[in-house]
């Protein structure tokens, strides 16, 4: 596996740890905070 493939294994894990976050969490408001920075998160590395 080459080092772009370890990087982007990484960045799923990252993404993956956020999401159950996002979905373990019970008052509505901190879920949708967390879900937006997710998708500010991959918005930005998209940019990149």
């Amino acid at each position: 596996m080459g080092q772009a493939d370890k990087q982007f294994c990484a960045f799923l894990r990252v993404v993956i740890r956020s999401l159950k976050k996002a979905i373990e969490e019970k008052d509505p408001a901190k879920q949708k905070e967390l879900m937006k920075e997710i998708l500010s998160d991959l918005q930005q590395s998209l940019e990149d």
